[in-house]
């Protein structure tokens, strides 16, 4: 699971050590730093989440559904913010699919997952002026 805020220090200091990390600390810290980076830097989210993707390889299907679907929100989040609300829709979309993966094997991962999706939902909702919907992802979340 991913803490919801970060300092820049946070970041600077993930950020340098992550050369000298491997294996599953790496992933962990890839993840942390693209997921903190979705909004403040979308390009170098971009490039650590492509980082981990030959990492996803050794892991069980299940956390990798998990982690395959936080890579969706850190794709959806820098669209929604763009304006691209059918991009970002599309990606929460496939957030919640995989949340719903494994929510049965680890259902308080899958929750906060499954709640930042229904967020982008809500925005991208508002943002089409779909009041209703967004407040109806917002109850989801």
């Amino acid at each position: 699971m991913v803490d919801m805020f970060a300092l820049d220090d946070e970041l600077a200091q993930w950020d340098a050590a992550l050369p000298e990390v491997q294996g599953s600390e790496r992933l962990q810290l890839l993840m942390a730093l693209a997921w903190h980076l979705r909004q403040r830097d979308p390009a170098r989210a971009r490039q650590l989440s492509a980082d981990m993707l030959p990492l996803l390889a050794v892991l069980s299907p299940q956390d990798a559904a998990l982690y395959r679907a936080r890579l969706q929100l850190i794709t959806a989040e820098p669209a929604w913010l763009r304006g691209e609300l059918d991009t970002a829709q599309h990606h929460a979309e496939q957030a919640l699919h995989l949340c719903q993966q494994v929510a049965a094997t680890q259902p308080v991962a899958a929750a906060a997952c499954r709640a930042d999706a229904c967020w982008v939902m809500a925005w991208a909702s508002n943002d089409r002026g779909r009041s209703a919907d967004g407040d109806h992802w917002l109850r989801q979340a």
